[in-house]
């Protein structure tokens, strides 16, 4: 087993050396054990729904810079999926950047939370899609196998979870016989022909267009050269096994014949007959084959009513009141002198 050499710092201290073995570490995260496999396995699984979703993360028994994270996809079913730490300073820790394919985290926190909680997402919006069945392969074919029945030209599909591969899923679907596609999940979206979708409906409609999934001939390939195509007859409408109408070439329109030109006018004053005429040319030739109308009639005078005489002032009722006297005056007593009392 290799050995790493040792060296000194300026204190004659010799630092801690790192011996690749497979050893506990002194980790004391809650989501941390250091246990077997068989171990942690268990504990998932006795836990029942409330593990659900939840990770636990152990030493790799084969690689002493590895862990292992295990991850409840459902119930019943863990994924193990290799961590690698990068930066490791000693055997017993943890590495200071921890790493998967090319996603890297500082800690497990991070790891938790940047990882595990983005595929939880992704399993809830599968097996809450509408195609999607919580079933056994073997039940969801025979209900396929059912529908074929009913639908002779039609293609049924379904989405299951895998028993072979745990955290994938299977797009089961029937067109003379029973097949299948596998799916897998990512943080940016599912996997199937090589291509990433970030939606599950956006993966079955290219499916719908490509049952068989597999890629086109690449551009580089050149295709033999051919003779000029006749013009093909235009289909008929005809009904997509997918229950959809496919796009037929609706039959092209009848051509329009195109209106008499107007007759030639006259040219008047130096023009030519058409926009641009004078005013006479055009009274002349007021349109096409039309007479030119007729002056309008001459209106009467207006009538001339007799003149009204002054009116008479009303007599009576209606005749303004007579003018009244002015009242006399008012004598301001509180101003006046006290009277004096009487002598005697």
């Amino acid at each position: 087993m290799p050995v790493r050499k040792t060296g000194a710092d300026g204190n004659g201290d010799i630092e801690p050396s790192r011996t690749s073995r497979v050893t506990n570490r002194a980790c004391s995260h809650p989501a941390f054990r250091n246990a077997k496999h068989g171990e942690v396995e268990k504990e998932l699984k006795e836990g029942g729904e409330s593990m659900v979703g939840e990770a636990l993360i152990r030493p790799s028994s084969k690689e002493a810079d590895n862990l292992v994270l295990h991850w409840v996809v459902r119930l019943g079913v863990v994924k193990i999926i290799i961590v690698e730490e990068v930066d490791k300073e000693s055997d017993v820790g943890i590495g200071s950047v921890l790493k998967i394919k090319n996603d890297t985290y500082g800690d497990i926190d991070e790891l938790l939370a940047r990882y595990v909680s983005p595929l939880n997402e992704r399993v809830e919006e599968v097996m809450h899609h509408r195609k999607f069945l919580n079933m056994q392969k073997e039940d969801v074919d025979q209900k396929l196998r059912d529908f074929k029945k009913q639908n002779p030209k039609g293609v049924g599909y379904f989405l299951c979870w895998s028993d072979r591969y745990p955290g994938c899923i299977s797009l089961r679907f029937i067109v003379n016989s029973n097949r299948s596609h596998l799916i897998s999940i990512s943080l940016e979206g599912y996997v199937w022909a090589k291509k990433t979708f970030p939606e599950m409906d956006l993966l079955l409609n290219h499916f719908k267009k490509n049952p068989s999934g597999q890629s086109s001939t690449p551009s580089s390939a050149r295709a033999p050269a051919r003779a000029p195509a006749r013009t093909p007859a235009v289909p008929e409408a005809k009904v997509s096994r997918w229950g959809a109408k496919s796009n037929s070439l609706p039959p092209a329109p009848a051509a329009r014949a195109a209106p008499p030109p107007p007759p030639t006018q006259p040219a008047s004053n130096g023009g030519d007959g058409g926009w641009g005429q004078a005013p006479a040319a055009m009274a002349a030739n007021p349109g096409w084959n039309q007479a030119p109308r007729p002056p309008p009639p001459v209106m009467p005078p207006p009538p001339q009513y007799p003149v009204l005489p002054p009116p008479i002032p009303p007599t009576g009722w209606g005749q303004p009141l007579p003018q009244q006297p002015p009242p006399p005056p008012q004598h301001n007593y509180a101003l006046a002198p006290p009277p004096r009392p009487p002598q005697f």
